[in-house]
């Protein structure tokens, strides 16, 4: 999400609240990350699997990069259960539409 829209917060913000809503095009955008990792570092970094790793990725992707490590389907499943995060943030910050 970061790479779409570098440095505008708030516009990651309200496409973030589009992909929870949608697990099935969240998951596809988690796999596609995935495959370029992998590709650019010949396998997934620490960094994009566990929780205690330094580095920038989200804790979210983490965990969701985690579960399909070895077994697809599971990323599904995992952005199925993903809520909304607009409720949590500053009302500057959240979706006005």
């Amino acid at each position: 999400m970061g790479a779409a829209v570098d440095g505008c917060f708030a516009c990651q913000v309200i496409l973030m609240d589009d992909l929870v809503a949608d697990a099935m095009t969240t998951s596809r955008l988690v796999e596609l990350a995935c495959i370029s990792l992998d590709r650019v570092f010949g396998g997934l970094p620490a960094s994009a699997l566990d929780g205690r790793a330094a580095g920038p990725t989200s804790f979210e992707f983490r965990r969701l990069a985690r579960a399909g490590l070895y077994d697809a389907g599971a990323v599904y499943t995992e952005c199925a259960l993903m809520k909304p995060l607009s409720g949590a943030l500053p009302r500057t910050l959240r979706s006005t539409r």
